[in-house]
């Protein structure tokens, strides 16, 4: 049996980013994040995400901006690790 997959979004700093979750939520094993590299979607690590759920963790793979389903230009002044860590901290906060 396949793990729970939901798809969703959410805003940060003015750009709708995409995420999804496989497995659950209140997981004792723990919650992992998977983000993909420059020019690559979440979409790669799908055989992963489902694998780490099925072992009991709660997954969430995001699309960074300007990237697969989240919007956004692909300015160089965007793409840089601070960029990239405050999308995540987003996604986390998304949760709260």
């Amino acid at each position: 049996m396949a793990p729970l997959e939901v798809h969703g979004s959410f805003r940060h700093d003015g750009f709708r980013l995409a995420y999804t979750e496989y497995g659950d939520s209140a997981s004792s094993a723990g919650t992992v994040i998977l983000t993909h590299g420059i020019l690559l979607t979440r979409r790669m690590h799908r055989p992963l995400a489902r694998r780490l759920a099925r072992e009991g963790f709660h997954v969430v793979t995001l699309d960074l901006l300007g990237h697969g389903e989240s919007n956004g230009r692909t300015e160089s002044c965007r793409h840089r690790r601070t960029a990239f860590a405050g999308q995540r901290l987003g996604l986390w906060s998304h949760w709260k």
